[in-house]
């Protein structure tokens, strides 16, 4: 079941307040649709788990960087990512 949008914002607050289960939730939610993303990007599965780990640090770490006025969460995501892969190729 997809997780909705007012939900990830609040999972994505409280990652940026360094809720650990909060970005797990997050993570948990969102993953899968990265990955699919990277793989697309990179071509190499290997490549693209490797970039994904790296992803999710940055979003650790820039989490309060997020603005809902700006976009949705996933788009702030896939922002992430593909700027990662690019850096990567």
């Amino acid at each position: 079941m997809p997780v909705e949008e007012e939900q990830l914002r609040s999972l994505l607050s409280g990652t940026a307040a360094g809720d650990r289960e909060a970005f797990k939730t997050l993570y948990e939610a969102t993953s899968p649709r990265i990955l699919g993303l990277l793989v697309q990007l990179l071509k190499q599965r290997d490549d693209a788990e490797d970039a994904l780990q790296d992803t999710y640090i940055k979003v650790w770490h820039r989490s309060g960087d997020y603005h809902a006025e700006r976009g949705r969460v996933n788009t702030w995501l896939s922002s992430i990512a593909r700027y990662h892969a690019l850096d990567i190729l």
